[in-house]
């Protein structure tokens, strides 16, 4: 069974993810909403949609679970760390 993530954003709207990751770039924390529904601009199975952590995100809920602030995902993000460089950036 995979964990059910809603992310609420800063313009009102909250989302429903099926996985999500955290991504460290040089101009802030970002994440990465990956939903199981076809994406309608490309003939996908799935839509991935990015956004910024400082930004467009007011808080994460985790499987029915208390929200969480901004600053508490960036503290769980995966250490990235050992990612190349050039392969992570686009």
């Amino acid at each position: 069974m995979s964990e059910e993530i809603t992310v609420g954003l800063t313009d009102g709207r909250e989302i429903t993810v099926d996985e999500l990751t955290v991504l460290d770039r040089d101009n802030g924390s970002w994440i990465r909403c990956v939903r199981s529904e076809p994406s309608r601009r490309m003939e996908f199975d799935e839509t991935t949609t990015y956004y910024h952590l400082g930004r467009d995100v007011d808080y994460v809920v985790a499987d029915g679970t208390d929200d969480h602030e901004v600053d508490d995902v960036v503290d769980r993000r995966p250490n990235l760390a050992a990612v190349p460089t050039d392969a992570a950036r686009r």
